[in-house]
């Protein structure tokens, strides 16, 4: 592949990373998409991307550790998952 990744059109990104392994990360220090938003991050590893924050399809949809770059498909784990379930809840 020549170019850098910020070089590569969205279409040259699609699935890119999807079979690299998970990357541990920390939410809190990820950039965020809008201000207003505290869960829409950018990709920090394609930096076109969004990372959303899936949770449990049921009850009490606690936020899951691992999330998936809708772009790059680039796997994270959040190592503050017990932070971000305290601020979302007040577990």
């Amino acid at each position: 592949m020549n170019g850098s990744i910020m070089e590569k059109s969205d279409s040259e990104l699609v699935g890119i990373n999807v079979n690299k392994p998970a990357i541990k990360t920390r939410h809190d220090e990820l950039e965020r998409l809008h201000n207003r938003s505290p869960y829409k991050s950018k990709c920090p590893e394609c930096k076109k991307g969004v990372l959303l924050i899936n949770r449990e399809m049921t009850p009490p949809h606690r936020l899951l550790d691992f999330d998936r770059c809708v772009l790059c498909g680039q796997l994270f784990q959040y190592v503050d998952i017990l932070t971000m379930r305290k601020k979302d809840f007040n577990e």
